[in-house]
């Protein structure tokens, strides 16, 4: 009998002969007094070669995973939107109360998607200016360059078919560099000297030495991409991700992801920044909206007071009056009161075939919005209000989908209905208005 099945033996027929079973119901000291390390140990010795090799894999792997993988770096930041309404200005608060719960989840979902749309990453990319990357060549992989690169590149990209195209550049020493890049299976290779023009009929260039160039980088390999405009924005609508951090908070988060830390943090920087700009710019002409139709109505206030006072006057020579003093304290409150409440009709009816003019030529109701206090139909005030909100909804989709998607059309649908309950409403409201005047 051999030494191993001699450990075998005696570790099954040991002390008493017991054995132990898995589904036993014993206690944890039994279990472990039961334990027969010396077995253990014979098995271990006959599978010594592969516990070895398992654990040699699995550093390996997880060596090679750190060591070849490139490390991925989000930027984040937080934005916390100021829904507070301006329409009590103007006494509108009951029709457009951006607080409401509702009305909170459908303005920061529109701002989410102004965050998301194409609109706002054109800005971006014109803003930062990253028309060319530079990357640098490692043993495995590639690093790119963000800000730090040891040469720039000047010029443009004639045939699109260089836009996104990979030129390597080998520095041969400190005044010159090997250009080299493969097309339809041909390498192409021509030295060239820093400051040079390089322009054929596909691009024109030129490379500088930076700052960060020093005479380590004699025989260092790099390359660099001119990039297109497109390829910048798919680049940010794939990597930036905006979604409500809290509801009650109205806060935002927005992250972009990428393989530079100093890029990720840049961009989304430059997001905030372009952001708040637009915000900025949309509520001052919203501010000069507002004024303008204020000071217009201010005009037409002083012209019907001038035309009130006038009418007065001519009434009084009119009935040549000896007394004025005593028939303009017996008729002239009257009078008042009624041109007054004929003004003030004319006035709306005016002010309904303006608004009437914006529904029939498909115009923007937005500058009509502080006049609804002089609407006493709350029904046409309610209406109105709800067109305004359908049109700045689909302007927010048209800013980020066609005219002709589905989502689009609908909302149109819904615009063109409410507009014929409008002009309805309108003809209505001009009707009762009408026999008072007269």
């Amino acid at each position: 009998m051999s030494l191993l099945e001699d450990e075998e033996t005696r570790s099954l027929n040991g002390s008493n002969n017991r054995v132990s079973f898995a589904n036993d119901s014993e206690d944890e000291e039994d279990v472990f007094g039961d334990f027969d390390f010396a077995k253990l140990l014979v098995i271990a010795n006959k599978s010594l070669v592969w516990v070895i090799l398992l654990v040699v894999l699995s550093v390996t792997g997880a060596f090679l995973y750190v060591r070849y993988t490139k490390p991925v770096f989000e930027s984040s930041s937080i934005l916390k939107l100021d829904l507070k309404s301006e329409a009590g200005v103007l006494g509108l608060n009951k029709f457009n109360d951006e607080n409401m719960p509702g009305n909170k989840l459908s303005t920061i979902s529109g701002e989410i998607e102004f965050l998301k749309s194409r609109y706002l990453y054109e800005k971006i990319v014109d803003r930062m200016k990253m028309n060319v990357s530079y990357y640098a060549y490692g043993n495995i992989l590639y690093e790119e360059r963000y800000n730090n690169a040891p040469f720039k590149v000047i010029g443009e990209i004639k045939s699109p078919d260089f836009l996104d195209f990979k030129f390597d550049i080998t520095f041969l020493d400190k005044d010159k560099f090997l250009l080299s890049y493969k097309k339809n299976d041909e390498e192409l290779k021509s030295e060239h000297y820093f400051g040079e023009k390089i322009s054929t009929e596909n691009y024109s260039f030129t490379l500088y030495p930076t700052t960060f160039w020093s005479a380590n980088e004699t025989g260092a390999k790099y390359f660099f991409t001119m990039n297109s405009k497109e390829a910048l924005v798919k680049n940010l609508m794939e990597n930036v991700s905006v979604s409500i951090l809290n509801l009650d908070a109205n806060t935002i988060l927005l992250s972009y992801k990428n393989h530079n830390y100093s890029k990720a943090t840049d961009i989304v920087n430059t997001i905030d920044s372009v952001y708040l700009e637009q915000t900025l710019e949309n509520k001052s002409k919203s501010h000069e909206q507002t004024i303008k139709f204020l000071e217009a109505s201010l005009l037409k206030t002083e012209e019907n007071l001038a035309k009130a006072e006038r009418d007065l006057e001519t009434f009084v020579r009119n009935n040549r009056t000896v007394d004025v003093k005593q028939d303009f304290g017996k008729n002239g409150i009257k009078l008042e009161e009624l041109e007054k409440e004929k003004q003030l009709l004319r006035s709306r009816i005016s002010m309904l075939g303006e608004l009437k003019e914006l529904i029939i030529g498909d115009k923007e109701i937005n500058s009509f919005i502080p006049a609804l206090t002089q609407v006493e139909d709350p029904q046409l005030s309610a209406a109105i209000n709800s067109l305004n909100t359908l049109q700045e909804e689909r302007n927010r989709l048209l800013n980020s989908q066609r005219e002709n998607t589905l989502v689009v059309k609908t909302k149109n649908k819904s615009i063109e209905r409410i507009k014929e309950n409008i002009l309805e409403l309108i003809e209505i409201n001009k009707k009762n208005s009408l026999p008072a005047i007269r």
